[in-house]
């Protein structure tokens, strides 16, 4: 379901009539686009997110969890971590109703996992990638580098779950074990996970693209990614691109900003417009208006360690441009977005190292027209060029004689 902003709309600019033909009627049309030039010229831009409110508490307190919005209109949180270094890694799984506002039990993922990438497939099946559970030995890379008590375990399993029957099965296993990954479900249905912590290539991090197609339950790879990065975010816009966004270098030891498309039409990367900010572990996802969100965060590798980010960004891939949104009411990271209808900020922590997660539950609205009886300032730029238009289609003689004729506006 989609809000009323998100439906075609049908906008008159005027209604012109003319005993005349051809001439005239080209001189009608060419006032239109005048019309219409103008009002695109002196439409002041918004932030989109008009407000913040609190709603039920998600009922097991969570980060690093998998959320994503169900073809049901559900929002789904899947494993993660109520707190370190013994809290140990979840399998559970809830569902939120935006309609009722409530929180439904799901059946339990198979194995116990966070920082897993995640994915819907375009038939409804939400797909659970790798992540971490260091009780596990053997299901992935274990004790290779790294301080986590108890050694590290990079998981290679790949989950997928039937939200219409409430069932989990196991699919081919990633070739490659990554943490804090990112996934997205391309236009030809396959699965792009990019990304993520290892311990295979240098500073555990990768640069590789491996795609699984649920068709044939295998996998590929394809063209790296220019910046190896963990915990970044990775999501793919209405036009088919999958953007790799912002996360945590380990070779440099810091978040960066660096923002890279790949358009899986032709297996290749290009690098877009930067994060205002350098920033990683926050959550993202892609609104209906067009616009990708980007929402809290920090800076630091450890888990649950401050700097702790309220803010909020949305990128428009049509202009390739950042904007400042409306910051969350919690400032924490790790946490996890979704959209269904309107956006939500789940989970996350802003305690300290290894503190407790919590179990947050924030929405925004989006409005993105103008608020009501707002006069928008118009750049002095912009009018030059409005005045420039209206003083060329003087120029030609469109606009000559002018009278009402039964409400309508007849040019001659």
């Amino acid at each position: 379901m989609q809000p009323d902003y998100c439906a075609p709309t049908d906008v008159a600019v005027g209604c012109i009539s003319s005993n005349r033909k051809g001439k005239k009627m080209k001189k009608g049309i060419l006032v239109i686009v005048f019309v219409v030039s103008l009002t695109l010229l002196l439409t002041p831009t918004y932030a989109a997110i008009s407000s913040w409110v609190a709603k039920a508490s998600m009922p097991t307190s969570r980060g690093q969890a998998a959320v994503i919005a169900g073809d049901n209109g559900l929002i789904y949180v899947m494993g993660g971590f109520p707190s370190g270094p013994d809290g140990g890694e979840l399998s559970t799984v809830e569902a939120y109703d935006p309609a009722t506002d409530t929180w439904t039990a799901k059946a339990s993922m198979l194995k116990n996992t966070r920082g897993s990438a995640v994915a819907k497939g375009l038939d409804g099946v939400i797909y659970v990638i790798g992540g971490w559970d260091p009780d596990l030995p053997g299901s992935g890379l274990t004790n290779v580098g790294g301080s986590e008590t108890g050694g590290n375990s990079w998981i290679n399993h790949m989950q997928a779950y039937n939200p219409v029957t409430d069932t989990w099965t196991l699919k081919a296993p990633i070739p490659l074990a990554v943490w804090e990954a990112g996934a997205a479900t391309g236009d030809d249905g396959k699965i792009y996970v990019i990304g993520g912590e290892n311990g295979v290539d240098p500073n555990y991090e990768t640069d590789r693209v491996q795609v699984y197609d649920p068709a044939t339950d295998t996998w590929t790879t394809k063209t790296p990614m220019p910046t190896p990065r963990i915990y970044h975010g990775v999501v793919k816009d209405k036009d088919g691109l999958i953007y790799a966004i912002a996360g945590y270098s380990r070779a440099l030891g810091t978040a960066i900003s660096t923002v890279e498309a790949y358009n899986p039409a032709t297996d290749t990367w290009t690098t877009k417009a930067s994060m205002p900010i350098r920033v990683c572990q926050f959550g993202s996802t892609l609104v209906c208006d067009g616009k990708i969100y980007v929402m809290g965060g920090g800076t630091s590798y450890s888990n649950n360690d401050p700097p702790f980010y309220d803010s909020v960004y949305s990128y428009d891939p049509t202009t390739d441009t950042w904007s400042t949104e409306l910051p969350m009411p919690t400032a924490r990271r790790e946490l996890g977005a979704a959209y269904s209808v309107k956006l939500y900020a789940i989970g996350g922590g802003n305690t300290n190292h290894f503190g407790p997660y919590g179990n947050w539950n924030e929405e925004a609205t989006i409005t993105p027209t103008p608020p009501p009886h707002v006069i928008p300032e118009v750049p002095m730029g912009t009018m030059v060029g409005v005045i420039a238009m209206f003083g060329a289609l003087l120029s030609f003689g469109v606009v000559r004689k002018r009278k009402w004729l039964n409400g309508n506006l007849q040019i001659r």
